[in-house]
């Protein structure tokens, strides 16, 4: 009998003995899943990677994200979508850009207020243009984009790697390059309002495992938006401001080994209409060479006159040779001459609401 109650005893001790250390351990790992479960994020969607744009603003390829210069830089697809067609659409894009037109052929391309507003074709730019980091003075506000790898423009001054006239800045043109791999094309036509045309298109021909050509073009034609007012026997129509030009690129590139690429460019442009050139100026031109106008009176009683030509640097050799009289222009050579502050003898159709596709 005692016996008996002895394992009775050791049997009740042994089952409350585990039921205490299940008691015990059971908090214990419960708070250790939660721990473990507080510290494991939830599971996410990988996010999408910033897209990289590799650019050669430093003279060499390195990534925008890297590059230590103020730089807007636009590949094909950024033109595409922000619509820039030309380099006045670059101020709409880039912060601290602006484009003026100015008389003639002359234009103001400035970045941070750095440009230049010189009339005269010979005068040195603020901003530097480059394409292909080749410098190039050409007509800026005449040149449509085609075919373009990319648009880099950098906040000067850019002195030290690109030399004189970057104190405003640089702008880089970098065109499409011809592709080894395959073949391929693109065609595009464009029509609107005022009978406008727009053709571009561009073709990559691979020769070899190591050679390619890529021929590019664009053509525009267009009706003028301006309606001439004016009836003078020069008027040969109705409207200004057209446009009737095409242009032309043949690239053709050599890979000849790992670290060699070669490439040669070819490029035409062509331009036949009645682009608006001259804005309108008021001048009272004086019979002093070096004053060119005169600066007293209002605007109210400056004239639609032109300036003393002796004022330009052609002209004085052309009075120096007899060519031209001295002194003022002769007023009949300009029928606006004796009115005062005329009215424009245009009227402009344009369209700036914005249509979204």
């Amino acid at each position: 009998m005692k016996k008996y109650t002895a394992l009775v005893l050791v049997a009740i001790f042994a089952a409350t003995t585990a039921q205490a250390q299940t008691l015990d351990v059971a908090p214990e790992k419960e708070a250790e899943e939660q721990l473990q479960a507080f510290d494991t994020p939830p599971e996410r969607a990988p996010r999408p990677a910033i897209e990289e744009m590799v650019i050669t603003a430093q003279r060499k390829s390195e990534s925008l994200q890297e590059v230590p210069i103020a730089v807007s830089a636009f590949n094909a697809e950024a033109l595409e979508m922000q619509q820039i067609a030309q380099f006045s659409d670059l101020q709409f894009s880039a912060p601290n850009v602006s484009f003026t037109k100015t008389n003639f052929t002359g234009s103001n391309f400035s970045i941070r207020g750095v440009g230049s507003a010189a009339v005269a074709a010979s005068g040195s730019p603020g901003v530097a243009f480059h394409i292909n980091e080749t410098p190039l003075p050409t007509l800026i506000f005449e040149t449509e984009y085609f075919d373009l790898e990319r648009v880099e423009i950098l906040r000067g001054p850019q002195g030290t790697l690109y030399g004189q006239n970057a104190t405003g800045g640089v702008v880089n043109v970098i065109t499409a390059k011809p592709n080894m791999e395959e073949f391929g094309g693109d065609f595009e036509v464009d029509y609107g309002n005022f009978n406008s045309l727009k053709i571009r298109g561009a073709v990559n021909i691979p020769l070899g495992e190591r050679f390619a050509i890529r021929v590019a073009g664009i053509s525009l034609q267009r009706d003028g938006m301006t309606k001439n007012l004016y009836d003078g026997p020069e008027v040969d129509s109705d409207t200004v401001d057209g446009r009737d030009l095409w242009s032309i690129r043949a690239t053709l590139a050599a890979d000849l080994t790992d670290t060699t690429y070669v490439s040669f460019l070819w490029s035409r442009f062509k331009e036949d209409d009645n682009r608006a050139r001259v804005t309108k100026q008021l001048c009272n031109a004086t019979s002093t060479p070096q004053l060119g106008c005169d600066w007293r009176g209002s605007l109210e009683t400056q004239r639609a006159d032109l300036s003393n030509p002796q004022a330009f640097v052609g002209g004085m050799f052309a009075a120096y040779a007899g060519l031209t009289p001295w002194g003022a222009t002769p007023d009949s050579q300009n029928p606006y001459s004796e009115e005062q502050n005329p009215g424009l003898q245009q009227r402009l159709n344009d369209d700036l609401r914005a249509v979204y596709t």
